[in-house]
């Protein structure tokens, strides 16, 4: 976790590649309400360029939390007015992230 976050964080595209599975998966869910990917992102490179972009277009200095996700390691992360986003994370047997579930839609996150 720590070293996902860190690598989002500071936008180190190779150290986010590093922590993902090398077949991993990126789903987003804004529900129709607010901007998410439309189609799973498949693969380490376009996962991480994804999580990347993201963070660059934030114009607010988020604070992040450590949450548990339907039992997955997640990350909450939340603007001066709410939560914004959750992100679930499924490992893989060796340790690496071989999914990550980002729920941006207000009407889920209503109980994070």
């Amino acid at each position: 976790m720590a070293a996902f976050s860190a690598a989002v964080l500071e936008g180190d595209l190779d150290a986010l590649i590093a922590v993902l599975a090398t077949d991993a998966v990126l789903y987003s869910d804004g529900g129709g309400v607010v901007r998410a990917a439309r189609r799973p992102i498949y693969g380490a490179p376009k996962a991480a360029r994804f999580l990347i972009g993201i963070q660059r277009t934030l114009d607010f200095q988020p604070l992040y939390a450590y949450v548990r996700v339907n039992g997955d390691p997640g990350v909450r992360l939340s603007a001066p007015d709410g939560v914004v986003s959750v992100l679930a994370l499924e490992l893989d047997g060796a340790g690496a992230i071989a999914g990550v579930r980002i729920v941006v839609n207000p009407l889920k996150l209503t109980r994070a």
